[in-house]
């Protein structure tokens, strides 16, 4: 019998695996605004990165001729009347491709985030998936 993974977890393993691939700089230009954190990328942590032919599928572009918005854009989160996102909380729709990444994610690091371990020598190792 398989388990399912929580959605809210899966969920949280992709967005620190996503920006654990950005340059610090980067990261804390876009997502550090207020200055609170002082390192936001950790690089020994979970990562995913993205083959090129994999970039349109996921974040828009041409698939199979035509123009696909990408399952990132496709992806809804709760919003009130006048469009405002109320909660981070994702909504269970349109996110075939994120799921199936929050399932790899989960898969490879676990609930908390860190990678399986080698059997063999007894070392965990760090993980990258490379989506291709």
């Amino acid at each position: 019998m398989t388990q399912p993974v929580p959605l809210q977890v899966g969920y949280d393993i992709h967005r620190r695996a996503l920006l654990n691939t950005w340059p610090e700089d980067e990261a804390q230009r876009l997502f550090n605004s207020e200055h609170k954190s002082r390192q936001l990328v950790d690089p020994t942590g979970p990562q995913i990165y993205f083959a090129p032919g994999c970039e349109a599928p996921m974040f828009g572009g041409m698939v199979d001729g035509r123009h696909y918005a990408g399952e990132y854009n496709l992806h809804k989160q709760k919003k009130n009347r006048e469009g405002t996102i109320m909660s981070d909380d994702p909504i269970d729709t349109d996110n075939d491709g994120i799921k199936a990444l929050n399932y790899g994610g989960y898969w490879y690091w676990t609930a908390g985030g860190y990678a399986w371990q080698w059997y063999s020598s007894g070392q965990t190792m760090s993980w990258s998936m490379e989506v291709a």
